[in-house]
């Protein structure tokens, strides 16, 4: 196996997975209230910002300055968008043992 054919089944593998990430999260959603919802909103937004990243990598031929811009602008938005969405859910867990009051 080359180098090609690892990189290939590497993005392959890492799509699927973040289809699904995205299909479980908004399974988790339609199901969840109030401040889990905001959570689970902020984690499939998080995980859609990402997966644009993957794709602008996967479509990144050359030296396209605009796509590599693009794809560092997604990635920052899934991290900005991801660690909202675990802080959220880190305050409700706190409220929810009696940690922080409301």
């Amino acid at each position: 196996m080359n180098s090609e054919t690892i990189n290939l089944i590497s993005d392959v593998l890492v799509f699927v997975v973040t289809i699904l990430s995205i299909v479980f999260v908004i399974g988790v959603v339609w199901r969840v209230e109030k401040e889990l919802d905001t959570s689970f909103k902020l984690l499939s937004f998080a995980i859609v910002a990402f997966l644009m990243s993957e794709i602008f990598r996967i479509m990144q031929t050359g030296n396209q300055i605009s796509l590599s811009v693009t794809e560092h602008i997604s990635r920052l938005f899934f991290a900005g968008l991801f660690l909202a969405a675990i802080l959220t859910m880190r305050d409700l867990v706190r409220r929810m043992d009696g940690e922080k009051k409301e």
